[in-house]
């Protein structure tokens, strides 16, 4: 009798936890869960105490399946058809995988306290959560099943990374243990790119240093130009300062944002042309341009490019306090008989010019000129010589003054005659 009753007692549980019409007896034979509604290889249900039941619960116990698979099916067709729409399934062994099965195309829900916390919107959508040792929450397509593609989220080092089907490419954000935040973008195959876009209709990635009084900086594409601008991050607009610009034909400034000589902005401009101009205000005496020797030891000036109101000189070091043996010129006017001005045409461009021939005023003035006489570069075109003609005065200067002397003493030779 006792065993009577706990039969009704499982069929009544089996009617209100899987929804079924009839109820489970022994050979299961006038109930719709049925032996031809069971997968195959499914266990035989009897009343052996394979089933036993305890409040509201069901337990398919090791009498039922050993250690082998154990599943409940759920079948919306016939009981000819063995086939299953969703499955409750322990797989083999102690220590196994237990899983939710959709067979259907349509969605996968699970819920907590009548909230959604997970939802497969269709049979390509996959999610994989603490599968590896580095707890990871991994979702894939359906074309990678189990291969190191997908996303990623793995907690022990918070990070989140999207990898690229051929397991090469990476997308990856994470938070370091001591709070620093990157994002990084790799490829580990030499042929392969690996790219960040930004895509706006004036995209930019903006820095904010988070210290106080400090300048933010930002990266911004605007209309034909990259720009680099400082200010301030707590408005929505660009930042005020352009620091510098790049053109999409490779001109350049600094400190300025026009690329026009009629800008009214200090700062200079590589223009992609092939000029280069600085700008400032005010007209007093400036240094444009310094010329440092000796960077990385003791730093020099040895020459620089100044304006001052309408005039710009073109300066080289001559302080006294760099030179020692100071001696007067000698023989400047048979040296001066020695160089060879001429007239010459220019092969470039045909035009007539007065001038030197470099190696032949080396012989005179070495310093003004530099290179060699008929020298090639290792790729054998010609490394041809300039030279300095400012180099030249020194001596144009003193072998002025010797011929001045010479005059002057004539002069007195051809006054005392005439007196």
């Amino acid at each position: 009798m006792a065993i009577e009753d706990e039969m009704k007692d499982v069929q009544q549980l089996v009617v209100n936890q899987l929804g079924v019409a009839n109820g489970l007896n022994n050979s299961l034979a006038d109930g719709q869960v049925t032996p031809a509604k069971l997968s195959t290889g499914a266990p035989t249900w009897d009343t052996s105490g394979a089933i036993l039941t305890s409040g509201d619960s069901i337990e398919i116990n090791y009498d039922l399946v050993g250690d082998d698979d154990a599943h409940v099916d759920f079948h919306s067709t016939s009981a000819s058809n063995p086939d299953y729409d969703a499955r409750i399934h322990k797989v083999t062994g102690e220590n196994s995988v237990f899983k939710l099965e959709n067979k259907g195309s349509g969605e996968t829900r699970i819920f907590q306290d009548d909230k959604l916390k997970y939802q497969a919107t269709s049979a390509s959508s996959n999610l994989l959560s603490n599968a590896y040792s580095d707890s990871r929450i991994s979702c894939f397509d359906s074309s990678s099943s189990f291969l190191p593609s997908g996303i990623q989220y793995t907690a022990n080092t918070h990070s989140f990374k999207n990898i690229g089907q051929d397991g090469t490419s990476t997308i990856l954000m994470n938070m370091t243990d001591d709070g620093n935040a990157e994002l990084r973008v790799s490829s580990s195959d030499s042929s392969g790119e690996a790219n960040l876009k930004v895509s706006s209709y004036t995209p930019s990635i903006i820095l904010e240093d988070k210290t106080t009084g400090s300048s933010d900086f930002q990266i911004i594409a605007d209309g034909d130009s990259l720009k680099f601008k400082s200010g301030d991050t707590s408005g929505d607009a660009q930042l005020a300062n352009t620091i510098n610009r790049i053109t999409s034909n490779g001109s350049m400034t600094f400190g300025r944002n026009g690329m026009s000589v009629a800008d009214a902005e200090s700062g200079v401009v590589c223009n992609a042309v092939g000029y280069l101009y600085v700008a400032r205000s005010g007209t007093d005496p400036q240094t444009h341009m310094s010329f440092i020797n000796n960077a990385t030891a003791t730093p020099a000036s040895v020459g620089s490019i100044r304006t001052s109101g309408s005039t710009t000189s073109f300066n080289t070091s001559s302080d006294y306090r760099l030179k020692e043996d100071i001696v007067d010129m000698e023989g400047s006017i048979e040296r001066l008989k020695d160089l060879k001005p001429c007239n010459f045409r220019w092969k470039s461009d045909g035009t007539r010019v007065d001038g030197f021939i470099a190696h032949e005023a080396q012989e005179v003035v070495p310093e003004a000129v530099h290179g060699t006489k008929d020298a090639v570069k290792e790729d054998g075109t010609p490394d041809y010589q300039g030279i300095d003609q400012a180099k030249l005065v020194p001596l144009l200067t003193k072998a002025l003054q010797e011929a001045v002397a010479k005059i002057e003493a004539l002069e007195v030779r051809i006054s005392t005659l005439e007196t």
